[in-house]
């Protein structure tokens, strides 16, 4: 069953399955804008997970992105911190292990 959420802003079920996070964060980042956090973070049961946070507090986790090797989940990674406007290097997506735990935090830069 769909959460409200998901029904409102028509996300796909992702079960791993990067193409279907990447449509996801789309969808999401056009209604709340860039987010504050990702995080991630790797449990053994669950594996990979990708927490987003917006500024209105809503947080949503994906499954379909990963790190540490060269394939399409990190791939998809690098692709969500561009849409999100963290530039991150691929070469470095690829080689964080696994079981990383970390947080980065988009930081607004007002112009003087």
């Amino acid at each position: 069953m769909k959460s409200e959420l998901e029904f409102k802003l028509e996300l796909k079920e992702e079960c791993g399955v990067t193409e279907n996070s990447l449509h996801n964060a789309k969808k999401l980042v056009d209604k709340y804008g860039s987010p504050i956090s990702i995080k991630l973070h790797y449990d053994k049961d669950k594996w990979y997970l990708v927490d987003i946070r917006f500024k209105n507090d809503t947080i949503y986790q994906f499954t379909g992105f990963s790190w540490n090797y060269n394939g399409e989940g990190p791939t998809g990674l690098f692709e969500l911190f561009k849409l999100c406007k963290m530039p991150k290097n691929k070469s470095d997506i690829v080689s964080w292990p696994q079981n990383i735990n970390k947080t980065f935090y988009f930081i607004e830069r007002k112009r003087i």
